[in-house]
């Protein structure tokens, strides 16, 4: 089982590092389960006293899916979490991924970087665990998902083909949506390694690895205005 930490806290905020299968906060109301934010409630029990949109999730400002890793801030006081959301109304919450994939069917690199991949989605499949990008014109009698009216978007940073055959991508989102570089990856040929969702039919469910997504960096402002930029150890 791997081991949650802390990266970095204040008074104000702690920067958490949460491990591939582990849920970011609880589920839902009054079930029990292990998650990230039950974790730090051990250290920091006020934590749960932050009232965010979902009550129950505590100060968690965002979640990563349950098989990506990486950073997950969580708000101390109620006054820090209306502030970082407030920042990241305007854009000014940045998180940063790496995503190793696999190139499928001839997919080509982008020309030029950075390149913003921009889509709606759409719930498809059984229970709607999956989601699809979709454009415009939008089918009717279909519900599609935007943000606050416009496309979600990922911005391509960088790319680096390696000896294995693989493609490493530096990805950032400013809001961001339940699976959204992982779908918006397989949208351009490139899903990621052990994405037995997204990746189908190039992983199968029963091949060991985990998802290699890693939220890497987080990025907002400072009471002063400046940008803080935090990162796991060792990245």
């Amino acid at each position: 089982m791997y081991t949650p930490y802390i990266v970095t806290e204040t008074s104000s905020y702690a920067v958490l590092y949460k491990p591939p299968r582990l849920h970011s906060v609880p589920l839902k109301r009054n079930v029990a389960s292990i998650s990230l934010l039950d974790w730090y409630a051990e250290i920091f029990p006020k934590i749960r006293e932050v009232k965010g949109k979902n009550p129950w999730e505590g100060g968690i400002v965002h979640r990563l899916d349950y098989e990506t890793k990486g950073l997950v801030l969580a708000a101390k006081t109620q006054a820090f979490l209306h502030r970082i959301l407030a920042q990241q109304e305007k854009g000014f919450f940045i998180k940063t991924y790496c995503a190793i994939t696999k190139r499928v069917n001839g997919a080509a690199l982008p020309g030029e970087f950075p390149v913003s991949v921009e889509s709606a989605f759409r719930a498809v499949g059984p229970g709607g665990r999956v989601v699809k990008p979709i454009l415009k014109p939008f089918p009717k009698n279909k519900d599609v998902c935007l943000d606050q009216g416009r496309y979600y978007c990922t911005e391509i940073i960088e790319s680096m083909e390696r000896e294995d055959g693989t493609v490493c991508f530096r990805l950032r989102i400013k809001r961001g949506f339940r699976h959204q570089i992982r779908s918006h990856l397989a949208w351009l040929g490139f899903p990621i390694m052990h994405d037995t969702l997204y990746g189908a039919p190039y992983y199968s469910s029963d091949q060991s690895g985990d998802l290699a997504l890693t939220a890497e960096m987080l990025s907002f402002l400072d009471v002063h205005g400046e940008p803080i930029y935090i990162t796991p150890e060792g990245c």
